[in-house]
């Protein structure tokens, strides 16, 4: 496990999960890996449920959507509706960034994107401005999707629309809102990853 600003870097993400789920929002969060030293140290150290994932998601062509998909599968079958999907490569996101996209999920009844800034687009630009509510409708999520710089820091939507759809992007009237960039970094590089431990040292 790569250790930034002195823990792991799934540390970060699960302890902003926890910390949603304290507030009474959502049940326990879990983690979904392949990787044995991971599952280890979320469910022996931190307590946390872990659902282990097949080989097949443990190659470099595995998507997220394919994982998501699988958590969905098993999620249907558990009888839940709703799943919060935070990638561990997005150790900045902050509290009132989970809270806020629940809180659009849940009152649009729409799957949920972030972002952290519009990629020029005159008219998804004119679209946020026109609305004032600082997110975006796409009545085609695909055109959604290419219009906007997408992070892994939140996705939220119903497991049952996964399945149905077999991608995070494909449900009806997808909300896409933004977070400040600096929240939004998504470690790809190692160049991100010392980014992330420096400004991770700075967080109180």
């Amino acid at each position: 496990m790569r250790i930034v600003a002195g823990k792991p870097l799934i540390r970060w993400t699960i302890d902003t999960a926890v910390r949603f789920t304290d507030l009474g929002f959502l049940d326990d969060p879990m983690v979904s890996t392949e990787d044995p030293e991971i599952a280890e140290y979320a469910g022996a150290s931190l307590g946390i449920p872990v659902l282990d994932r097949p080989q097949s998601l443990s190659t470099d062509e595995a998507t997220g959507t394919a994982v998501a998909v699988h958590a969905a599968t098993w999620g249907i079958e558990h009888g839940y509706e709703w799943l919060i999907y935070l990638q561990p490569t997005c150790p900045l996101r902050a509290v009132e960034d989970i809270e806020r996209g629940c809180d659009l999920m849940l009152k649009r009844g729409a799957s949920v994107a972030v972002v952290d800034r519009p990629c020029y687009s005159l008219q998804i630009q004119t679209t946020i401005e026109a609305n004032g509510h600082g997110y975006v409708v796409g009545d085609d999520p695909i055109v959604c999707r290419s219009a906007m710089q997408l992070r892994g820091l939140f996705w939220g939507g119903r497991w049952s629309d996964i399945i149905e759809h077999r991608s995070v992007y494909c449900a009806q009237g997808q909300a896409v809102f933004f977070v400040p960039e600096e929240r939004a970094l998504d470690i790809d590089t190692e160049y991100d990853l010392h980014l992330a431990d420096l400004l991770l040292r700075e967080v109180p």
